[in-house]
């Protein structure tokens, strides 16, 4: 972290501890709240920056489901294949291979 990020670190903790209003707390020190709202945002943004670069990578692992789970039957064209990931839910054709499904949800994943 810059030196300049961290005197808006050591800035912003001051200006919560005290337990008054942090505006208050601003122009009693000098500085103009909208600084202040700024150097926070900033603060957080590269912290939610950092913490998604370091976050793990998804991965699969492939399941053997016992036989009596296993379909018997031919696939219609009705039939759908649900995934449910973070917030979305896609609904796919079911004869879709499992390259289309990994695209779709990486395709899904990169735009969220």
């Amino acid at each position: 972290m810059a030196v300049r990020e961290e005197n808006w670190l050591r800035t912003i903790q001051a200006a919560t501890q005290r337990g008054k209003p942090q505006e208050a707390w601003c122009r009693e020190h000098g500085i103009a709240p909208s600084t202040f709202y700024r150097w926070k945002q900033t603060l957080q943004n590269r912290l939610l920056s950092t913490q998604q670069a370091e976050a793990p990578a998804s991965c699969f692992a492939e399941l053997a489901l016992p036989e009596k789970y296993c379909r018997t039957q031919s696939l219609s064209s009705q039939d759908k294949l649900l995934v449910h990931t973070g917030t979305y839910t896609i609904e796919l054709p079911a004869e879709c291979s499992e390259e289309q499904v990994c695209r779709v949800i990486r395709a899904v994943e990169h735009a969220g």
